[in-house]
């Protein structure tokens, strides 16, 4: 009866664990260092520091990866449509300021959507490149694709309440013949600068021109998921 009955308790478990579904931990609100801020079963991938919010402290931004992988649903498109459940491991974008007279930090970001994940680069593997503080700014880098690769590379500022993107870069190439279109754009002056040509020409025979962007607010990390989910012009995405 014992081994039949642990059959019938390991059927009866298995469901209630596979239907619990993941929840994102909530980071702690002020830390002294980085070990003191990771929950358990996460890891930092990567740090950064510098001056976010223009007040001379040290601040601190860092991406973390949960230690197991889980079924995670992604959004991919325009957000909302298209969802799909991927088997991967979930990362975290985290930022904190800098307490100067008491030599700690406390949070002002937890996003736990906007950086892709280890199997959402493609061919070439994991997708992350770096996060920075570039003259105030939370930068992030990707790169990923198959025989037409990409690059992406994005600028948050703070603004007072919210993480505003300021400025990006978008870079897609064919590996083999160079075919490149690349787009820098400032969302500050709603313009994008274009350069259409070929990667290996260097500048020679590329085609450079500006365009206005649609008249539309700011994006934040509230309303810009994680990146290629905005069709930011036809057929364009960032």
């Amino acid at each position: 009866m014992k081994p039949l009955l642990i059959l019938l308790l390991c059927l009866y478990t298995a469901p209630a664990e596979a239907q619990r579904q993941f929840t994102f931990p909530k980071l702690a609100k002020q830390a002294k260092d980085i070990s003191s801020l990771i929950p358990p079963q996460w890891h930092a991938i990567d740090t950064a520091y510098g001056d976010l919010n223009g007040d001379k402290a040290e601040d601190m931004v860092l991406v973390l990866e949960y230690d197991h992988e889980i079924r995670e649903q992604r959004a991919y498109g325009d957000n909302i449509t298209e969802i799909i459940a991927e088997q991967q491991r979930p990362r975290i974008l985290a930022a904190y300021f800098g307490i100067r007279d008491r030599q700690a930090f406390t949070l002002a970001l937890q996003n736990n959507d906007f950086v892709l994940r280890a199997n959402e680069g493609g061919k070439i593997g994991d997708p992350y490149r770096s996060v920075a503080i570039e003259a105030g700014a939370l930068s992030l880098s990707f790169a990923g694709g198959n025989n037409w690769r990409w690059d992406l590379k994005y600028g948050f500022r703070y603004k007072g309440t919210a993480w505003v993107l300021t400025e990006a870069f978008s870079r897609y190439f064919h590996q083999d013949t160079g075919e490149m279109t690349s787009r820098t754009f400032d969302f500050i002056l709603q313009e994008v600068d274009v350069v259409s040509g070929n990667i290996h020409n260097r500048a020679a025979g590329n085609h450079e021109f500006r365009e206005s962007l649609r008249d539309e607010p700011l994006r934040t990390f509230k309303t810009f998921k994680k990146p290629w989910a905005w069709e930011i012009l036809p057929d364009t995405y960032l």
